[in-house]
């Protein structure tokens, strides 16, 4: 060891330190690549208004609504308007379908809270933009649809039930048919047990179907108020809106005419004041 040390011409420990030196700009290194990689992160997308805007139109133009709540279809679409914002070149989107219906319930809630907090006497939001009545329009589509898919699954439960209980009432016939046959044949009668057994399925078949069926019947009933009471406060609103642009172009109609009998009577007093004039000029002339 002391001749490798010799002819190396520097001693060992140097030897270690600049290894350790070499480990160090490597680590460093390293690290810095690091950093980079953790700061060129994306963060979260913030929404602006053009991005409202794109997804409006996106939702506006794949129409999620034509499809039943809650159904693979409707998340195919939602799927669907994500991948197309992803991919616009003019503005940049980081979505993925949940952001996206996520988002257009955030602007559905505050569209209603505008609503609602609309008062008589100031006006406010009496115009509308363009992506609000897109929005409100949207809205409308969704409610008017679901609306109805829930007519539609209402009416086929009721089938799916009405069918289930002829089905029951089939199978309960043909079990009272074969128990009477067992009672009457001589050879083998139908023991008190078996037809204590067969009454007690029975009756529970029976109430279990019952309350399915009022369960169901309750969830649906639920859902149809929903809409229906939706339906009337969007109804309400856009009436609310209607009247009080009436009051707004009632109060510009009577401020025009106040400004014409304002002016009228300006010119009047002006006609009578260069008649006097004239007359002045003639006095002293």
């Amino acid at each position: 060891m002391a001749n490798v040390s010799g002819l190396s011409g520097a001693p060992l420990p140097n030897r270690k330190s600049s290894a350790s030196e070499t480990t160090t700009d490597e680590e460093e290194s390293g690290s810095s690549v690091l950093s980079e990689n953790s700061s060129s992160k994306p963060g979260p997308m913030v929404w602006s208004s053009t991005h409202n805007s794109y997804l409006l139109r996106e939702i506006f133009a794949n129409k999620p609504w034509i499809h039943r709540f809650q159904s693979v279809d409707r998340g195919a679409v939602w799927r669907k308007i994500a991948e197309n914002l992803n991919a616009c070149q003019s503005t940049i989107f980081r979505v993925d379908h949940r952001s996206v219906r996520d988002h257009y319930n955030v602007l559905k809630n505050k569209y209603h809270k505008k609503q609602r907090d609309k008062t008589w006497s100031g006006g406010i939001g009496l115009e509308e933009m363009d992506d609000e009545r897109l929005l409100a329009e949207t809205i409308d589509r969704f409610a008017e649809y679901d609306w109805q898919h829930c007519k539609k699954q209402r009416a086929a439960l009721q089938d799916k039930q009405k069918k289930s209980q002829r089905t029951l009432i089939e199978n309960l016939s043909k079990t009272f048919n074969s128990r009477d046959c067992l009672e009457n044949d001589g050879d083998e009668p139908a023991s008190p047990s078996k037809i204590a057994i067969m009454d007690t399925s029975i009756c529970l078949i029976t109430e279990k179907s019952d309350r399915d069926r009022q369960l169901k019947l309750k969830e649906m009933t639920l859902l149809s108020d929903l809409y229906k009471n939706l339906m009337e406060k969007i109804q309400e609103n856009f009436k609310e809106q209607r009247h009080t642009q009436e009051k707004y172009l009632e109060v510009i109609e009577e401020s025009q005419r106040q400004t014409k009998t304002l002016i009228s009577n300006q010119l009047e007093m002006i006609r009578v004041l260069a008649n006097i004039l004239e007359m002045q000029q003639e006095k002293y002339q």
